[in-house]
Parts: structure tokens; C-alpha cells; sequence
């Protein structure tokens, strides 16, 4: 069975660097996934990092590269009140499996660490290309 995007997931999709799109939509035939962002401009960018939703500041995000080396997603539906953590990581899991599939290398949010990891800061949503 594969899940089509929303209207509002393919233009964020269209946001996206080739290879990055290419997983995405493989992804897809597996899961049902939104995208909530892919490439942001300076004002969205200052705009996720005042809001907490980002912890890079115009220009060091991947999501700041057109096209955008950085997508955030989320399992559909999605209750941001209450988030559950498992099925974000079962989505992760189809879209690394996905991005296996099709050849492409990936770093997710939750996998920060080292110098990366700010604050505990653990960015659940987002997917990135290594």
C-alpha cells in the first residue's frame, strides 16, 4: 500500500534536495508521512530558532540550503499536545529503510550527540542527509 502526500506535503516535497526527495517518496510507499518543512529562508529560520523549534541560526541549518538538505516530518495523523515518541521512531524507521532502498545516506534528529547534542535538545522530526 503506498500513502500519498497532502497538497500541502508535496510543497514542501518540492522543497527538497533530489536525493533527499527521492527517499522521502520511497518512504511513502510504506508510511504514511507529513511533511511539515523543508527548505526555510531567513525569515522562517529566525523564526524556528526564536521559537525553540531550531537550534541553528540563519544560514547553519541544512533546512537553509536551496534545495533543502533537511526535512521535518511526522507520522499522520499527528497530536502535537501529546506527542508519542514511538511512533516517530517507527516512522524513522521506514524512512531509513527508504533511504537504504534507494542508495541515499541519512542523519535524523535523535541521533545528535557529541557536539551536536545542545542542551539536550533532541529534534524527533527532523531528517537530514549525512
Amino acid at each position: 500500500m503506498s500513502f500519498p502526500y497532502s497538497y500541502g506535503s508535496l510543497k514542501v516535497l518540492d522543497t527538497l534536495h533530489p536525493d533527499l526527495k527521492k527517499v522521502m517518496i520511497e518512504a511513502s510507499k510504506t508510511c504514511n508521512i507529513s511533511l511539515i518543512n523543508g527548505f526555510r529562508n531567513q525569515a522562517d529560520q529566525d523564526r524556528a530558532f526564536a521559537e525553540g523549534k531550531s537550534q541553528k541560526k540563519w544560514p547553519e541549518s541544512k533546512h537553509n540550503e536551496n534545495p533543502s538538505k533537511a526535512v521535518d516530518c511526522a507520522p499522520y495523523p499527528v497530536s502535537w499536545a501529546k506527542v508519542d515518541e514511538w511512533r516517530f521512531f517507527v516512522m524513522m524507521g521506514h524512512i531509513q529503510a527508504a533511504a537504504v532502498n534507494v542508495g541515499v545516506k541519512l542523519r535524523f534528529g535523535y541521533d545528535f550527540n557529541g557536539n551536536d547534542k545542545l542542551d539536550g535538545f533532541i529534534d524527533l522530526d527532523h531528517v537530514e542527509l549525512a
